[in-house]
C-alpha cells in the first residue's frame, strides 16, 4: 500500500508515518517512512505530523480493536477508512482502490444477521402491534421496520407527548401509513394498560418503554427499578 502511493505521485495521500503497537517495530522505518508510536498515541501523532486522515490497515483487526481505534479517531474528529477484512482480499491484492469506510459489519466480530423477513411477515402481517416506548430511539425505529410488514393496527404508546407526536407525524407523511393509534401515557399506569388491551387487542407487543442511560440511572436506582423492572412486570401480566 505505502509502496503504491510513494510509486504515484498522482494519488491524493502522502504518508506521514505509521502507528503499531508491537515496540519492537516503534523507530523503524518503512520504505523510508517512520514508526512513531504505539496505537493509543493516535491524537498525539495526529497533532505532530498534522494528519488529515487516518488509513485503519490491519485486515485481521478483532472487532474490539476496530472499535478501540475508532474512537481514537473520532476522538481526534479525523476522518478514517479502512481496509476489508482478510476474508475478502483473500483473492484480491492490496491497493488504493479497496480502501473504504469502516463500516458497521467491521465492528461486529461476525458475520451479519440476516432476517428471515417472511417469518417476520408471517407474525405481523394483518396484526394490531402494540409499541411501547415508541417514540424513543429505540421504539421510533422498531415502528419504521414494523410498517414495512402491513399491521391492520399500530398502537404507539409513549409517556413523552413531543416524542409520540414525531413519530406520529413521521409515519403519517414519510412513510403514508395511517392506521395507528397514539395513546399518550406511562407504562406504569395499571389502569390504562387494563384499558388498553381488551380495546385493541393487540397480537404482539414490542417493549421499549425504558430507561437506557445507564450513568443517569445509577443516580436515580429507584426510577429505574420502578420503570424497568415493575412496569415490564405489570405489562407481561396484562399481555398473557
Amino acid at each position: 500500500m505505502t509502496r503504491e502511493i510513494n510509486d504515484n505521485k498522482g494519488l491524493p495521500y502522502m504518508v506521514a508515518g505509521f502507528l503499531d503497537d508491537h515496540s519492537a517495530k516503534i523507530g523503524q522505518q518503512i520504505h523510508g517512512i517512520p514508526v512513531l508510536g504505539p496505537i493509543a498515541d493516535l491524537s498525539e501523532y495526529v497533532f505532530k505530523v498534522k494528519a488529515q486522515e487516518v488509513l485503519i490497515a490491519i485486515p485481521s483487526a478483532s472487532r474490539d480493536q476496530m472499535q478501540r481505534i475508532v474512537d481514537l479517531c473520532r476522538g481526534c474528529e479525523i476522518p478514517f477508512k479502512t481496509l476489508p477484512g482478510l476474508g475478502e482480499l483473500i483473492s484480491d491484492k492490496v491497493s488504493i482502490k479497496t480502501i473504504r469506510d469502516v463500516s458497521y459489519k467491521d465492528l461486529l466480530g461476525r458475520p451479519p444477521v440476516r432476517l428471515e423477513l417472511e417469518q417476520i411477515g408471517d407474525v405481523l402481517a394483518g396484526k394490531t402491534v402494540l409499541v411501547t416506548g415508541a417514540g424513543g430511539s429505540i421504539g421510533s425505529e422498531l415502528c419504521r421496520q414494523i410498517v414495512r410488514f402491513h399491521p391492520s393496527t399500530l398502537v404507539l404508546m409513549d409517556a413523552s407527548e413531543q416524542n409520540l407526536y414525531q413519530i406520529e407525524m413521521e409515519l403519517l407523511h414519510e412513510y403514508g401509513f395511517k392506521n395507528y393509534v397514539a395513546v399518550l401515557g406511562k407504562v406504569q399506569d395499571k389502569a390504562l394498560l387494563e384499558s388498553l388491551f381488551p380495546h385493541y387487542r393487540p397480537a404482539v407487543v414490542f417493549h421499549a418503554a425504558a430507561y437506557k442511560h445507564v450513568p443517569m440511572v445509577e443516580r436515580n436506582p429507584w426510577e429505574g427499578v420502578y420503570n424497568n423492572i415493575f412496569a415490564s412486570k405489570r405489562l407481561m401480566e396484562v399481555s398473557v
